[in-house]
């Protein structure tokens, strides 16, 4: 019997993993997405999720491009 992955316990980790999934999704899907979302987490995400997101995102990726 094969276990499930849990998903992230902390704020920003459940944050990020939207920011993952909405990222990437068609206008439709993103729709979808936020509508599926409890009423708190959409909040949350209008109000901190996507700046956190955008800046972890260029953290990552400035990082990852630059010489080391």
């Amino acid at each position: 019997m094969a276990l499930a992955y849990p998903g992230p316990k902390t704020l920003t980790g459940k944050l990020t993993l939207a920011g993952m999934v909405l990222e990437d999704a068609t206008p439709r899907e993103r729709a979808w997405f936020q509508g599926e979302m409890p009423a708190p987490a959409r909040l949350l995400w209008r109000l901190m999720g996507a700046r956190q997101y955008d800046a972890h995102v260029r953290l990552i990726r400035i990082g990852a491009s630059s010489p080391g």
